[in-house]
């Protein structure tokens, strides 16, 4: 099930009409990095675009880096037949692969850490569904669901939790999660049935939004062990929260 509230994706079934039309703007993944000119005037920064290639395809896109420069993403393989994870560092670009044992095709990085744990999503058997994955040097793991059938990670933080959201059993929801020592807990709603975790900061605090009460609203919200805590509108009806840092400062839009 895919929620009003869920982030954009792109599936195998609409995947050619995105990609030309990211193509006719940008044509590959890059990166840009700041750099001192001598010909410029003292203390000003310039900027260089390195082009990150792909996998063999035509079309790649970056989703997250981390401190070290390492970047992830997904890009078409040879052929432009499957959209993959990928590592970019030192120069290259790695297959990051699939939940091969689930038969999938597709997969898709969302977030890096320093350690160099990768987070994302891939395609099970007939890329009918969409697991959450954990990636580390070694391999792919499947983090699960919360009961369902889909789940997706969208961050992870330097102690390896991993936020993200999944279908509670019947499909019915959608409900974020949090992933660590094995397990994936979830982090319930502000009173509705929807809700959505977009960033984990080190010390665990989870930020989102979720649907109040009859799913009339939509809110940012900010977890910590105890419960979710709604952190309101600008006046409006909708606010989402997107990001979170050390110390618990939080970033969104709101009407």
């Amino acid at each position: 099930m895919k929620s009003s509230i869920s982030r954009a994706r792109c599936t195998p079934g609409h995947c050619a009409a995105r990609v030309r039309a990211l193509q006719a703007a940008v044509a590959s993944t890059f990166i840009a990095l700041p750099m001192l000119f001598a010909a410029a005037p003292a203390g000003a920064v310039q900027f260089i675009v390195t082009d990150l290639g792909a996998l063999g395809g035509t079309f790649s896109a970056a989703s997250g880096i981390n401190a070290t420069g390492k970047v992830v993403g997904y890009a078409y393989d040879t052929g432009n037949v499957n959209y993959r994870a990928f590592l970019w560092q030192f120069g290259s670009m790695q297959d990051l692969g699939t939940l091969g044992t689930l038969g999938g095709t597709n997969s898709f990085a969302t977030g890096i850490n320093a350690a160099g744990q990768v987070v994302g999503d891939s395609y099970t058997s007939g890329n009918t569904a969409q697991r959450a994955f954990l990636w580390q040097a070694g391999g792919i793991r499947d983090l699960g669901t919360l009961g369902g059938t889909l789940s997706f990670a969208t961050g992870i933080n330097a102690a390896g939790q991993v936020v993200g959201y999944s279908n509670p059993s019947g499909d019915a929801a959608q409900h974020a999660f949090l992933w660590q020592g094995g397990s994936m807990q979830d982090l319930g709603t502000l009173g509705g049935t929807l809700s959505y975790a977009a960033g984990i900061n080190a010390a665990g605090m989870v930020v989102g939004h979720a649907t109040t009460s009859g799913n009339a609203a939509t809110h940012a919200f900010l977890w910590q062990p105890g419960g979710m805590l709604d952190l309101g509108t600008l006046g409006g009806t909708t606010s989402r929260a997107t990001g979170i840092n050390g110390a618990a400062q939080v970033v969104g839009y709101s009407t």
